[in-house]
């Protein structure tokens, strides 16, 4: 295996579970960087132990499966290895011992760090509780909708039909939930918003990309005096003209239905409020304490809870002034460069003539300009940033190109891509002021590295660790139960 780039993942890996660096300009930086000690972690006898806690006479026995019996924490298992290869991007099987034992040793430090950070009281931030509460109602609503999408296809089954698909089955489950609520809609106002909706632009082959862009992110104009009228009310809920409006706001612009009449509202209303029904399932029914969501919702919670801790206990010791950033430039100017990139305008296509028809609309400057700012506004990712690195052949014929050319149409996996570049930016050494962001997260993630490890080894003094040496897991050639 590729030593250097192994060495260089194992890095990555052992910060997987530090917080995101605070500052977002890219680093840059050439030197590399330090990687976890290698070798197997041995047990402490000497140090002191934490309070209560008594040193073994011997080594515990252990299943094949436990690669580690770390005292005080969870123990470190095959799967937590096989998770961490995932996270590399490689085969455990392929990896050398010393490699194994490499990413044994960062899930050992991961299950100290853990335990430490989770006998403090949680401190998460609003975005941190966000985050959290995202993932469970994404995990809450896709296990009831799946029990739901199941009961449907059942009764196929057990008929001896074929089961339809999936999205077949969707709109059956709702349409059967939605019977039993019972609704009840205002003529007026069902009318009123249908008519809204249709009146939105619709995207036709003849518009320009600017125009679909616009067309995408347009919502239904409702009067203000109207938009309290209530539209539906059912058994178990009530929606106004400005609750389905929100509710569509919420949609990502590219995968929202085109409502054209009262029957598309009413679709519209039958999946927010199968929605909101399968939400109140959901909870009512504990699949939050389900296996396979719990363990999910207790990684995330552990996730939050070492960023919190690390957070205060490593990065806010970091020093950040710019006298310090500048001592740190100066003792290393070589690392700050600016890499080559270019920002370009980049659409793709169905087809050769349709790319190669806008490839002659990208070569007006103030088309283009245009294109790329109502497209970020819009979260259509038409500009985009190349960097040499990513593709080195097609960076070639931008540097080639320079500014203002029009590459394309190129046949691609996604279609028929056609390209503008719009800005140009080559490698060169970059001074401090011109590479101030560079210095800043580049020092901040070398010295939260550096003090990290200190924290990590300090830990481990009081830190009882035994590996399962007689595992197979951890043999040299792993028996073939272990692959």
């Amino acid at each position: 295996m590729n030593q250097p780039r192994f060495r260089a993942a194992i890095a990555l890996l052992a910060l997987a579970f530090l917080p995101l660096l605070a500052f977002a300009a890219p680093g840059s930086t050439a030197a590399p960087r330090p990687t976890p000690r290698p070798g197997a972690p041995r047990p402490t006898a000497t140090a002191p132990l934490p309070s209560g806690m008594k040193l073994p006479m011997r080594a515990p026995v252990m299943p094949d499966t436990v690669l580690a019996k770390v005292y005080g924490a969870r123990d470190v298992t095959w799967s937590a290895l096989l998770k961490g290869c995932r996270k590399l991007g490689v085969d455990p099987n392929a990896l050398t011992p010393l490699e194994r034992r490499q990413v044994l040793d960062v899930l050992i430090d991961q299950a100290i760090l853990a335990d430490r950070a989770l006998r403090e009281p949680r401190h998460w931030t609003a975005k941190d509780s966000a985050d959290y509460h995202q993932l469970r109602d994404k995990l809450l609503l896709n296990t009831a909708l799946n029990e739901a999408l199941f009961a449907v296809a059942a009764g196929f089954m057990d008929r001896g039909d074929s089961v339809p698909d999936m999205r077949t089955l969707g709109i059956m489950a709702r349409d059967t939930a939605m019977a039993k609520l019972h609704p009840k809609y205002d003529d007026w106002s069902l009318r009123h918003l249908a008519a809204a909706f249709a009146a939105l632009p619709k995207q036709s082959p003849d518009m320009n990309a600017m125009q679909k862009i616009e067309a995408m992110g347009k919502l239904p104009v409702v009067a203000p005096a109207d938009t309290g009228r209530v539209l539906v009310q059912c058994d178990s809920d009530t929606l106004t003209v400005a609750d389905v409006v929100r509710e569509y706001a919420r949609l990502n612009p590219m995968y929202r239905p085109r409502i054209e009449d009262e029957g598309g509202v009413v679709d519209l209303v039958g999946n927010i409020l199968y929605n909101a029904q399968l939400r109140a399932t959901a909870e009512a029914r504990g699949y939050d304490r389900m296996k396979m969501n719990s363990a999910q919702l207790a990684e995330k919670a552990e996730f939050l809870d070492v960023q919190r801790w690390v957070t205060k206990n490593v990065y806010a010791k970091i020093a950040m002034d710019t006298v310090t950033l500048r001592r740190h430039y100066d003792k290393h100017p070589a690392w700050f460069r600016s890499k080559a990139n270019a920002e370009i305008v980049r659409m793709v296509f169905d087809t050769q003539a349709d790319a190669a028809s806008w490839g002659e609309q990208l070569r007006d400057p103030v088309r283009a300009e245009t294109l790329a700012t109502q497209s970020a506004r819009a979260r259509v990712p038409y500009l985009a940033t190349l960097h040499e690195e990513a593709d080195s052949a097609l960076f070639k014929r931008v540097r080639k190109g320079g500014v203002g050319a029009v590459l394309g149409p190129d046949s691609t996996a996604q279609g028929w891509r056609v390209m503008r570049v719009m800005k140009l930016n080559l490698d060169r050494r970059l001074s401090f002021e011109e590479g101030y962001d560079q210095v800043k997260q580049d020092w901040y993630e070398r010295e939260g590295e550096r003090i990290m490890r200190g924290v990590l080894d300090e830990m481990r003094k009081h830190t009882i660790i035994f590996l399962n040496e007689k595992s197979p897991y951890l043999a040299d050639k792993p028996h073939r139960s272990a692959r």
